[in-house]
């Protein structure tokens, strides 16, 4: 391909000049060329996972981040251009004695400038052994004959070694090895026949185009141009290459919420399992109603015979209370429970959900081979956070619940600037009702409102990021934001607030995280 491609270049380019060369990007190197009609580029492509040359139409040269190589050559004529004899480097000769060589070894490759046919200067620096190249000794002669052939009792590669294991592939599935000696040379010679007159090919492999001058079974592209093949190989490797790297991303994001949503699930099951095995509340409060009689006044704790088993349970109490306001109060917390079990089996069910959604997202995006439709079911879905997202998310903790963002203040400055500069009035202004704890803010989504679900997961953070985050249950208090007001000289945090409404949740955090 090398050589083919320097048959090309040698049309193109001997008697123009070469006007600079250049980097602007890691691990690439613009050469470009003139003449009197036209400008002509080549771009060496060498990183750490390709090494290339493409010849783009054209190629603006960027403003900022753009350093001159090699000003010795700079306004040189191009005198020849050839491929070194079964070797995978490329020379551009230029007048004064200069050239240019491509040295294209995989990751080793290297542009190497020379004075008289040594090594004066390199584009990689840290490969100091190319400093003792010379393209006087770049050629390898090989006898390529019958008679050779016959002499190594038809061990090919031994005879011409250069040639990769593409070839060899090739040879065997045209029936090489089952052939005699006499057959083997004449595949031989019609397989050296192909690679001097080829034709290219793009294929798709798991791991990214390929390309090749041996005709694939099936393939998806063909020239008999190298500079077109080379071109279109690049483009294709380029898509691929970013088409990975975001499908990457994003499935670290997606197993990110898998985990939290399976954690979710336990934590809820766990939560209602434990609920289920303990005696409730109001089953306490039956047995002291029950046994009044038994109770002693100022008892702190007593054993009563559970009505089921008759086992003895022990009953706290509380001293100051009469039997019947320790029943009372058992009453009200078994109010309590079933409101725990209800917001439980919630988020038990908002989990599963959450589950069975990012399962569907993650399919979708392991078997995705369209870049722009991956961003395209990215910008639906809203999976990736914007760029003012995630400069607030570095400001506040961030979360996201059925498509609305909520901003949680972190202390009591951050809640100033969270509600004083990042909130407008149409947003939702939630705290914990007469604790201290952290402003939440609920974005408002334009045509929409706030549904109940949302304000009861934002309250949830709420309590959460408050001084009631123990307790089973929080009252918090929620109103738009344009009726939350700081009087001047106030402390950090402090706000007076109207028209509020109060919803009782239980504090919750972690499955909500995004």
């Amino acid at each position: 391909m090398l050589r083919q491609l320097g048959f090309r270049l040698k049309d193109r380019l001997i008697g123009c000049r070469l006007h600079s060369c250049y980097s602007q990007e890691k691990g690439e190197l613009v050469i470009q060329f003139y003449s009197d009609y036209q400008e002509f580029f080549i771009q060496v492509i060498m990183r750490s996972n390709i090494s290339m040359i493409r010849i783009p139409l054209n190629l603006n040269r960027a403003r900022k981040n753009s350093v001159n190589l090699f000003p010795e050559i700079d306004n040189a004529l191009v005198e020849d251009v050839f491929c070194f004899e079964n070797e995978r480097c490329l020379c551009i000769n230029l007048g004064s004695n200069w050239s240019l060589l491509f040295k294209m070894f995989g990751n080793q490759s290297n542009v190497v400038l020379c004075k008289d046919g040594n090594a004066y200067a390199l584009f990689k620096n840290k490969l100091k052994g190319d400093l003792n190249l010379s393209t006087k000794a770049m050629s390898r002669k090989f006898n390529v004959s019958k008679s050779r052939f016959e002499e190594l009792e038809g061990a090919f590669f031994k005879m011409l070694p250069t040639l990769g294991g593409a070839i060899k592939k090739q040879l065997e599935k045209d029936g090489y090895s089952d052939a005699d000696m006499t057959e083997q040379w004449a595949l031989i010679v019609q397989t050296l026949s192909t690679l001097k007159n080829p034709e290219y090919f793009l294929y798709q492999q798991e791991s990214g185009p390929v390309l090749s001058l041996l005709e694939p079974t099936e393939y998806f592209f063909k020239s008999d141009d190298v500079i077109e093949a080379l071109n279109e190989f690049y483009l294709q490797y380029v898509r691929v290459h970013q088409l990975n790297s975001e499908r990457k991303i994003l499935q670290r994001i997606l197993e990110r919420r898998k985990n939290r949503a399976a954690g979710g699930i336990q934590k809820s099951q766990d939560r209602l399992n434990q609920l289920e095995q303990e005696i409730g509340h109001k089953e306490i409060a039956d047995l002291i109603m029950a046994h009044m009689h038994l109770i002693l006044s100022g008892s702190k704790i007593i054993d009563l015979p559970d009505f089921k088993t008759g086992l003895p349970i022990t009953i706290k109490l509380k001293p100051t209370l009469s039997p019947q306001k320790n029943a009372e109060q058992y009453y009200r917390k078994s109010k309590n429970r079933k409101k725990e079990v209800e917001i439980l089996q919630q988020n038990l069910t908002n989990s599963q959900h959450e589950l069975s959604i990012v399962e569907k997202h993650l399919e979708f995006v392991l078997h995705c081979q369209n870049l722009k439709l991956l961003r395209n079911y990215i910008k639906e879905h809203m999976l990736i956070v914007s760029k003012q997202a995630k400069d607030k998310s570095s400001l506040f903790k961030e979360f996201r619940f059925q498509q609305f963002i909520i901003f949680v203040g972190k202390n009591a400055n951050n809640n100033d600037l969270l509600t004083q500069q990042y909130s407008h009035k149409e947003d939702l202004w939630l705290h914990a009702k007469d604790v201290k704890g952290s402003h939440v803010i609920i974005k408002h989504l334009p045509g929409r409102t706030f549904p109940t679900s949302v304000i009861e997961r934002a309250a949830q953070l709420a309590a959460y990021y408050s001084k009631r985050k123990n307790d089973t249950l929080c009252p918090v208090a929620y109103t738009p934001k344009k009726y939350v007001r700081k009087p001047k000289g106030s402390a950090p945090g402090q706000v007076v607030v109207e028209r509020e409404k109060v919803i009782l949740v239980a504090p919750l955090a972690g499955s909500l995280r995004n």
